[in-house]
């Protein structure tokens, strides 16, 4: 596949649109957790749930990692979205520190697979051979939406003085990704025989 052939296809905008959405998520809740978590636990709170974060993070998917191959990926990544955003709807809205603590926890589980996941069904979709192309042509997407959620986060929070309305966004954006990404299926099309070359040409 070249990159304009997987760009007529559904199921790169599928993962795209979906990834775009999750991710920026993940960053704007990743970005702004000390901020927001110190409000309720304090600085030194606040760094033990971003420790929590990364431990669950490393869990998380050394534990999916196992097994990931004989489930189907779409519905692992829809778990994935909807673990993200009900952990990030529960602490916009409770300051009860078990629910804080739980969320960061719960939104870990779920950082780490998002790229594997990411990766997983571009694999599945558009073979190995295609691999770079296609991930580097959506990976302009979804970083793009990485680096723009927390931003937006920042300019919701400065207008409206809290975290809430902005991970109430994001949470919503994590469950439209769920929805998205059931359309992340391999072509029916096939790729022009000049951009399905199994291996290197000759030197």
């Amino acid at each position: 596949w070249s990159a304009p052939e997987a760009m007529r296809t559904t199921a790169f905008w599928a993962i795209v649109v979906s990834f775009l959405l999750a991710l920026g998520g993940q960053m704007t809740f990743l970005v702004h957790q000390v901020s927001f978590l110190s409000q309720y636990l304090g600085v030194s709170g606040a760094a033990s749930a971003v420790s929590i974060t990364a431990g669950a993070s490393i869990i998380g998917r050394l534990s999916l990692g196992v097994f990931v191959d004989r489930l189907d990926k779409r519905r692992v990544a829809i778990a994935c979205f909807i673990m993200q955003g009900v952990a990030v709807l529960a602490m916009a809205y409770s300051s009860h520190v078990a629910v804080l603590y739980l969320g960061t926890m719960i939104f870990g589980l779920t950082m780490g697979n998002l790229i594997m996941m990411q990766s997983l069904l571009v694999g599945e979709c558009f073979g190995m051979v295609s691999f770079g192309t296609v991930s580097g042509a959506g990976g302009l997407f979804t970083m793009a939406g990485a680096a723009m959620g927390p931003m937006i986060a920042g300019v919701i929070f400065d207008a409206t003085q809290s975290y809430r309305v902005a991970f109430t966004i994001f949470a919503v954006a994590s469950v439209l990704a769920a929805v998205t990404v059931r359309y992340a299926r391999p072509p029916q099309t096939s790729p022009s025989p000049a951009t399905s070359v199994v291996g290197p040409g000759p030197i």
